[in-house]
C-alpha cells in the first residue's frame, strides 16, 4: 500500500511506501527494510514507468479503479509482464501487481500457432473446413470455395449434410458417429458433393475430431481432395471398355456364325472333289488331275482356316488357362 503526497492544490506528487509483503519484496527486488518509507519515484525511475503517474493520480482524481497489463524490463529479470490494480483509498491509493509473464509467453506460443494454422488452413491446396458437431460449416477455405461454387457467407450457412449426395450421406453418417463413439480416431471416405451448379464433385474426404482437454468433442476437422477428374477417367476407361467388350462379343459371333456358314460350301467342293476323283481319274489327263488335286488342297486348307477361326471365336469363353512353355 502506498500513501500519497500532495502539493498546495491538492495534487499527488508522489507516493510513499507504508507496508509491502513479501510477494512485492520479490517484484522490487530489494527486501523490506530497504523499501519500507521510500518514495515510488526512488525505487522506480519515472522515465521508466510510461504515464504511470498520471494513472495513478487519475485514480485519486476519480475514485475509479485502475487496472491494465504492461511489458516491463524494470524489476526482476525473470518478470516481463505484470497486472495491475491500483484501488482509491481514504488517505491514497493501493497498488497490486501480479506476475503475468508465464501467461503471456503461453499466449504468444499459442498465438503463433494460431497463425500457423491459419496460414495453413487459407492458403492450403486442398478444400478444408471445420464443422459442428451437427454438421453446420463455422470456417472453410479458399480451396474448398471454389471446389464446389459457393461463397464462404454462403457455404457457412449450409450443412455439409445439405451438399453431400443423397446416396453417400448415410455412410458419411455412419463413420460420424463411430467418430463421436470414440471407436474411431478418423476416417477417410470417397464421396460426392453437390456444387452450387447442381454438378456432382467427385472428393476424397479425410475426417478427424477436435477435443477439449477433458476429452469433449468439440467440432471436427475435414481435409477435401478434388477426384472429379480421375473419377471422369475412370468413367470414361469404364466406357471404353466396355465398347470394347461390346465390339469384341460382336466379332466373335460373327467368327462364329462366318465359320459355320463357310464351312457347307466347302464341305460339297469337298465332297464332289472327291467324287470328281473316284468317278472320272481315270479319264482326266495329267492337267485336269493337277487342277483337280489343287483344288482338294485349296479346300484343306481352307477348312483349316476356318477351323482356327472357329477356335479363335471361343477364346474368351471356352479359352484355356495359360501355361509355361519353352522356347529353347
Amino acid at each position: 500500500m502506498f500513501n500519497s503526497l500532495r502539493d498546495e492544490t491538492g495534487r499527488i506528487v508522489d507516493f510513499i511506501f507504508v507496508e509491502l509483503n513479501s510477494p512485492a519484496e520479490q517484484l522490487i527486488y530489494m527486501p523490506k527494510s530497504e523499501v519500507l518509507g521510500q518514495r515510488l519515484s526512488e525505487l522506480i525511475p519515472i522515465n521508466s514507468t510510461g504515464n504511470f503517474w498520471e494513472k495513478y493520480v487519475q485514480v485519486v482524481e476519480t475514485g475509479k479503479v485502475f487496472q491494465e497489463e504492461f511489458s516491463t524490463n524494470i524489476f526482476t529479470p525473470n518478470i516481463s509482464w505484470l497486472q495491475q490494480m491500483v484501488v482509491p483509498l481514504a488517505d491514497g491509493i493501493a497498488i497490486t501487481a501480479r506476475d503475468i509473464t508465464e501467461r503471456k509467453q503461453m499466449e504468444k506460443i499459442l498465438q503463433e500457432r494460431e497463425q500457423r494454422f491459419r496460414l495453413a488452413f487459407d492458403d492450403a491446396p486442398i478444400g478444408m473446413d471445420l464443422v459442428s458437431l451437427d454438421g453446420n460449416f463455422f470456417e472453410v477455405n479458399h480451396a474448398l470455395c471454389e471446389m464446389i461454387g459457393y461463397s464462404e457467407a454462403e457455404l457457412i450457412q449450409l450443412t455439409f449434410q445439405k451438399i453431400t449426395y443423397p446416396d453417400d450421406l448415410a455412410v458419411d453418417l455412419a463413420f460420424v458417429q463411430e467418430l463421436l463413439e470414440g471407436k474411431k480416431s478418423k476416417y477417410n471416405m470417397e464421396k460426392r458433393y453437390i456444387s452450387k451448379e447442381g454438378h456432382i464433385v467427385w472428393i476424397i474426404l479425410s475426417v478427424s475430431l477436435a477435443k477439449d482437454p477433458s476429452d469433449e468433442p468439440l467440432y471436427f476437422i475435414a481435409k477435401i481432395q478434388n477426384i472429379t477428374p480421375r473419377k471422369q477417367n475412370e468413367a470414361q476407361q469404364q466406357r471404353l471398355i466396355t465398347q470394347l467388350k461390346i465390339s469384341n462379343q460382336e466379332l466373335e459371333d460373327f467368327a462364329y456364325v462366318a465359320s459355320h456358314d463357310l464351312q457347307e460350301p466347302l464341305r460339297k467342293i469337298q465332297t464332289f472333289g472327291d467324287r470328281l476323283k473316284a468317278k472320272y481319274g481315270e479319264v482326266l489327263d495329267e492337267k485336269g488331275l493337277d487342277y483337280l488335286q489343287r483344288m482338294q488342297s485349296s479346300a484343306n486348307r481352307m477348312q483349316i482356316l476356318i477351323r482356327d477361326l472357329l477356335d479363335f471365336s471361343r477364346i474368351t469363353t471356352k479359352g484355356q488357362p495359360y501355361v509355361s512353355v519353352t522356347l529353347s
